[in-house]
Formats: C-alpha cells, structure tokens, sequence
C-alpha cells in the first residue's frame, strides 16, 4: 500500500514538473529522478506510465498545430 502512495506522491510532483516545461523541453532523465526521490527506476516508470495515460485520456491531439513561443 505504502508502495502506491509513494507512486501517486512522485506523479503529482512529476505533474507539476512537466507543467513547468516550455514546449519540446524534455523532463529530467530517469536515473536523475531516481536520484532527486531517491526511489528504484520501476517507480519512476510507473509515476510515468501513470502521467501518459492521463495526459492521453484529458489532452487528445489537437486537430490542428499548437503554436509555439518565439
């Protein structure tokens, strides 16, 4: 239980990360958060796993180019 919680604590901040990031801007490189939550790479992946799937499910494509900052 203790393992999910620590799950859904690292996808909310991973939320908030990806939230920050300008358009094209990668998020940090996985072993670099494995480092920053000092917690296992299978965590991390599923703190991923958990943001693709609800960025698929509120954000579907847009029909048309996004436009970009200069």
């Amino acid at each position: 239980m203790a393992h999910s919680k620590k799950v859904e604590n690292i996808t909310e901040s991973l939320r908030k990360r990806v939230l920050k990031l300008l358009p094209g801007e990668p998020l940090d490189p996985i072993r670099d958060l494995m480092k920053l939550y000092d917690v296992s790479q299978v965590t991390i992946t599923k703190a991923m796993q958990q943001l693709k799937a609800e960025k698929f499910r509120q954000n579907p494509p847009l029909p048309f180019p996004a436009k970009t900052l200069p």
